[in-house]
C-alpha cells in the first residue's frame, strides 16, 4: 500500500505531470494551492490547482486547504471534479487505512487561520489506534523552522498539536504549510521524515517548495509513506 501527500504546491502544478502519481494507491493534497492575497485570485488558484489533482489517474484522492488557501473559503464551483473529496476534520478509511484529516491552523501569519478553540478542540478528537493523522498546522519543533528576525531560526508549529500527537500516538503525523528555505547563509529543511527516540509516530513535513530570493521553487513531488504489512498496534 503506497500513499503519496504533497502540500505546498502554490500554483506550480504545471510542473507536475499527473501520470507521476499513477502507481500511488492514493493521493493527498494537504494544502498548499494558493499564494493569492486576494480572494478572486485565490479562487482561480485553487479551482487550477484542484483541477490538475483531479486529472491524476488515481481512485482515491483527498484534499485540505492550507494556511494561505482563503479562496476555499468562499463559495466554488467545484461540480465538475468527480474523483477528488475534499477532508476538512474527519475520519476516513482508505482501503483498510485510517486517516484523520484537520485543516484547522491557528498559525497567526496564515489568513485561513481558525480559533485557537476550534483546533484545539479537532487535535484533542484524534482517534485512537489511528494510522494517518493529516493536519495544516505543523507540531512546535518538528520540521517547522522558519527564519525569524536577526536572521534567527524559529520554530512555527503549535504546541498543543505536539502535545496531542504525544498523547494520542499515531504512527504517522503528516503536515505541510513550512518549506524549505534558503536565507542568506542560513538553509533550512523542512522536507522530510523524522522520527524522535522517545516517539511511537513518525513526523512527515510533505512540502514541496523552496522559499529563495526568487519566490518559491517547487523541489519534490511529494513524500511516499509505504504502509505495506504495516498495521496500527
Amino acid at each position: 500500500m503506497r500513499f503519496l501527500f504533497i502540500g505546498d504546491i502554490f500554483n506550480n502544478y504545471k510542473l507536475l505531470k499527473p501520470t507521476l502519481y499513477e502507481d500511488f494507491d492514493a493521493v493527498f493534497l494537504v494544502g498548499g494551492m494558493s499564494l493569492s492575497n486576494t480572494i478572486p485570485g485565490s479562487k482561480k488558484e485553487c479551482y487550477d490547482t484542484l483541477k490538475w489533482f483531479d486529472s491524476i489517474p488515481v481512485e482515491h484522492k483527498y484534499y485540505m486547504a492550507g494556511g494561505y488557501d482563503i479562496g476555499l473559503f468562499y463559495k466554488m464551483d467545484l461540480s465538475a471534479f468527480n474523483t477528488i473529496t475534499r477532508v476538512s476534520d474527519g475520519l476516513i478509511d482508505v482501503k483498510g487505512v485510517s486517516v484523520y484529516m484537520c485543516e484547522h491552523t491557528i498559525t497567526y501569519a496564515y489568513p485561513t487561520r481558525t480559533k485557537t478553540s476550534i483546533a484545539r478542540n479537532s487535535w484533542y478528537n484524534i482517534p485512537d489506534n489511528l494510522d494517518i493523522l493529516v493536519t495544516a498546522n505543523a507540531p512546535k519543533g518538528i520540521l517547522d523552522e522558519v527564519h525569524g528576525y536577526n536572521n534567527e531560526v524559529t520554530h512555527y508549529g503549535a504546541t498543543r498539536l505536539f502535545q496531542a500527537v504525544r498523547r494520542k500516538k499515531p504512527k504517522y503525523h503528516v503536515f505541510a504549510g513550512i518549506c524549505d528555505s534558503n536565507h542568506d547563509t542560513i538553509i533550512i529543511r523542512n522536507h522530510g521524515k523524522r522520527q524522535l527516540s522517545d516517539f511511537r509516530t513518525k513526523f512527515v513535513n510533505c512540502t514541496a517548495s523552496k522559499i529563495t530570493q526568487s519566490g518559491y521553487n517547487l523541489i519534490n513531488r511529494g513524500v511516499v509513506i509505504n504502509l505495506k504489512n504495516e498495521k496500527t498496534k
